[in-house]
């Protein structure tokens, strides 16, 4: 086929490849949705059918509701809206300030990544390459989250303080600084982490997404990976998985519900 069009519907497998009067057909027959995605055969940037001018003109248009006995119509409220006076949902830890409606240009977009081979090479490279990947996500997280109170403030600085601390205490492993440094290292990771899923939670609100790994059960890995030693060595690599396989879950929500929020590889 020389070239056609994927589809996702409602987070179901991929259809295609289909030329671009079937797509349009399926979006006049309803069978796709605004809120589908779709993607030209060949790339990896999904879109949302709705944000594509030439299928959103084939979306069905709602009927109009009847005229009332004075011929006004009567107002529809949209889906999930709250009612006046109704009780919102608790907010998660963290996530009490609203999100930005948009993200600059310059900030940096969140991009799914590999996670097999992503811990492979971190295994090879003792953690260097997980750590420079965490530090992505992390300043991702913290970009999309505008969230600027002290202590996301102060994560970037424990963050490399985490980093010295823990190339030092290594080097002097067998001295009793460096048994102090890798505690110290182990503390400011843990509250890099703690952070980085406080940031986490606010954009997994914003964007629905589910299936995340609990954040307590990340910390606890974290603190048992740095507490026993050599022994901990499975704990970190649990944890490592646990983490990047729920960014991968965040990005795809979000390529549904925000998708300038994600910068498509490739």
């Amino acid at each position: 086929m020389a070239s056609g069009y994927i589809v996702r519907s409602g987070g179901g497998p991929e259809a295609g490849p289909m030329s671009a009067d079937a797509v349009r057909d399926m979006v006049r027959s309803g069978e796709l949705k605004g809120d589908d995605l779709i993607r030209k055969d060949g790339t990896a940037k999904w879109l949302m059918i709705g944000n594509v001018p030439q299928l959103a003109a084939a979306i069905p248009k709602a009927p109009e509701p009847p005229p009332d006995e004075l011929g006004l119509h009567e107002a529809v409220m949209p889906p999930n809206a709250p009612f006046a006076g109704a009780p919102h949902a608790a907010p998660l830890a963290g996530a009490n300030a609203p999100l930005p409606a948009a993200i600059n240009e310059d900030r940096k977009r969140m991009q799914p990544v590999e996670v097999p081979m992503m811990v492979l090479l971190s295994v090879v490279t003792f953690g260097v390459w997980g750590v420079i990947w965490f530090h992505q996500v992390m300043k991702q997280y913290r970009a999309i989250s505008g969230r600027n109170d002290r202590a996301a403030a102060n994560t970037e600085t424990y963050f490399w303080v985490y980093v010295g601390c823990a190339i030092v205490g290594t080097l002097t492993l067998y001295f009793l600084v460096g048994f102090l440094l890798l505690i110290g290292a182990a503390v400011c990771g843990f509250l890099v982490l703690k952070d980085v899923l406080t940031d986490r939670g606010r954009i997994a609100q914003a964007v629905g997404a589910t299936g995340l790994t609990n954040d307590g059960l990340h910390l606890g890995f974290w603190v048992a990976g740095c507490g026993l030693s050599i022994c901990g060595f499975p704990f970190a690599i649990a944890q490592a998985f646990m983490f990047f396989n729920d960014h991968n879950k965040l990005c795809a929500a979000c390529a549904v519900h925000r998708p300038d929020w994600v910068e498509s590889p490739g």
